[in-house]
């Protein structure tokens, strides 16, 4: 597969590195991921931006995701099976210590 770039990496061996590479040359524009929780700045910048440390960020993303969240259409047959599981398990259960 081009994109694992496998021959690339074995032509560059152990201690070599990618970035000259005509593979890597083409992509490194586009082929990248940032995760989300990072922060790009310098320290002193995102000391003055008051943006928070990366536990605030997450903080506010997940409750942000959970305030847009819609679940995905359910064919109502399955809605019904699924209450009925959980319905019949949360009877099993009554009384049962889980995390002790």
């Amino acid at each position: 597969d081009d994109t694992l770039a496998l021959d690339m990496i074995k032509e560059v061996g152990p201690g070599g590195h990618h970035l000259g590479t005509p593979h890597t040359q083409a992509r490194f524009k586009t082929e990248y991921y940032t995760p989300f929780l990072a922060d790009r700045q310098n320290y002193e910048s995102w000391q003055l931006s008051g943006v928070g440390d990366a536990a605030q960020r997450a903080n506010k993303i997940w409750k942000q995701v959970l305030k847009v969240y819609e679940p995905p259409p359910l064919d109502e047959s399955i809605r019904e099976a699924l209450d009925d599981f959980v319905a019949r398990r949360e009877k099993e259960l009554d009384g049962v210590e889980l995390y002790s």
